[in-house]
């Protein structure tokens, strides 16, 4: 890709979809991101909204220091431990997911808006 090298726990890529602000996104093997769903390995979570393909969308990486704000599949506790879901979605159901991290805030409906600190 030579990107080189990013401290900021942020990148750009381009999308290979739309992709709404806040959903969980995979590194496709084009280089570019689309929405992650259902057993996706997570690059990150997309801090723009992906309105075109090809558009270049800023990414906070799972790996960066801090928390991201992600999109509730279904309603769950404050302190739960969240998964990736379909749609690039969160929730605390783990049957075929993976681990996303810790909500810090409950969730009370599908589509509020959680803040996470990524595991």
């Amino acid at each position: 890709m030579g990107r080189g090298i990013d401290d900021t726990g942020k990148m750009t890529f381009d999308s290979s979809e739309l992709i709404p602000n806040n959903s969980l996104v995979k590194l496709d093997a084009a280089g570019t991101i689309s929405v992650a769903d259902l057993g996706d390995v997570v690059l990150g979570t997309s801090l723009d909204e992906g309105l075109e393909v090809g558009q270049e969308i800023a990414v906070a990486l799972k790996s960066k220091q801090g928390t991201v704000l992600c999109i509730a599949e279904g309603a769950f506790a404050l302190g739960a431990v969240v998964y990736g879901r379909n749609l690039g979605k969160i929730d605390d159901n783990a049957t075929g997911a993976t681990v996303f991290g810790t909500a810090l805030a409950a969730a009370t409906a599908a589509g509020d808006l959680i803040e996470v600190i990524p595991a």
